[in-house]
């Protein structure tokens, strides 16, 4: 559940609607699959198979069906390096940025 309170949302405050907006199912995966590893998600715990549906859900993005599938296939060698890093480099230079810009 999503926030503190019965209702799912953090007491006192009205509920936010949440999109994902990166059209990459796998970049999507790959972040929630990094979470759950992490322990940030259900403190690692649950079956990812279950979890992956029921974030995408909950943020509105849609998950084809065979998205297991396309992550095993950017497992391979000549991906790997290249598009695995991509979005962590990407969300690492978001939070540089907002770091910077609150500095300021």
């Amino acid at each position: 559940m999503i926030g503190n309170s019965e209702n799912g949302n953090i007491s006192g405050t009205q509920e936010l609607e949440l999109r994902w907006t990166n059209l990459a199912q796998t970049d999507f995966v790959r972040i929630v699959y990094g979470l759950h590893e992490a322990g940030i998600v259900n403190g690692g715990t649950g079956e990812i198979t279950k979890i992956v549906p029921e974030i995408a859900r909950r943020l509105g993005f849609s998950l084809s069906k065979n998205w297991k599938q396309l992550l095993s296939s950017s497992k391979e060698p000549t991906t790997k390096v290249t598009t695995h890093v991509a979005i962590f480099e990407q969300m690492k230079k978001g939070y540089e940025s907002y770091l910077n810009r609150v500095e300021d």
